[in-house]
């Protein structure tokens, strides 16, 4: 008798649980979405997040915020979707959740910008138009970076293990390198920015800055 009352109260409870999801997703699918902004969707483009249903998992299309990082943990605040890269000086805006998206939005403005790698990278293409685009490597690692067209200054003292430049316009101002493809018909020190040379060491080739010497002109 007992087992039985037990199946009974068991049913009731899974009929009622079934009745409020039927309930929740009719609701829902009647176009009756919340939102409380405290819930957001990563969309597709890779810059930014939308508003998601409080009860379901629609996504409003409108309006979409661009990721942001003001914990520099390398995850949007919001949406906590993983972040690859930002552009400028501060991850409050223009977070990018891969630094190959970030790398093709630098590419294709009309101004001069800086790409921020956040954490350590795999493999990358640079292929912008004539936008001067700065690459910082701030102390990660790049394990592949292939530069085709438009025009790329590197900088910081992090690591690229294979670069290959096939074609655009690079200017070395630092970091790391395993090993240094340059064009046909061209050397190392091609990619060099004036005052700065390559040296092999142990980890690498490494690009410094030409120590300035002091010189006294007499008139």
């Amino acid at each position: 008798m007992k087992k039985r009352v037990c199946s009974v109260l068991l049913a009731a409870v899974l009929c009622v649980t079934m009745l409020s999801v039927v309930a929740l997703a009719t609701e829902c699918a009647d176009g009756a979405h919340t939102y409380d902004e405290n819930l957001w969707a990563p969309n597709a483009n890779g810059i930014s997040h939308s508003p998601r249903c409080d009860k379901c998992e629609h996504v409003r299309e409108n309006p979409t915020i661009q990721h942001y990082d003001i914990n520099r943990d390398g995850i949007c605040d919001a949406c906590r979707v993983g972040l690859g890269a930002y552009l400028g000086n501060s991850t409050a805006q223009g977070c990018f959740t891969t630094l190959q998206g970030a790398l093709d939005y630098a590419g294709n403005e009309r101004d001069s910008i800086t790409v921020n790698p956040i954490g350590n990278q795999e493999s990358v293409t640079y292929s912008g138009k004539n936008t001067q685009v700065t690459l910082n490597l701030a102390g990660v690692t790049i394990n592949e970076l292939k530069v085709t067209k438009g025009k790329l200054t590197i900088t910081g003292n992090g690591r690229v293990t294979k670069l290959e430049v096939s074609g655009g316009t690079v200017q070395l101002f630092g970091g790391t390198y395993g090993t240094i493809t340059p064009p046909a018909g061209k050397s190392v020190n091609d990619l060099l920015a004036p005052g700065y040379y390559a040296v092999q060491t142990a980890n690498g080739i490494s690009v410094q800055q030409a120590p300035i010497t002091n010189v006294t002109v007499s008139v």
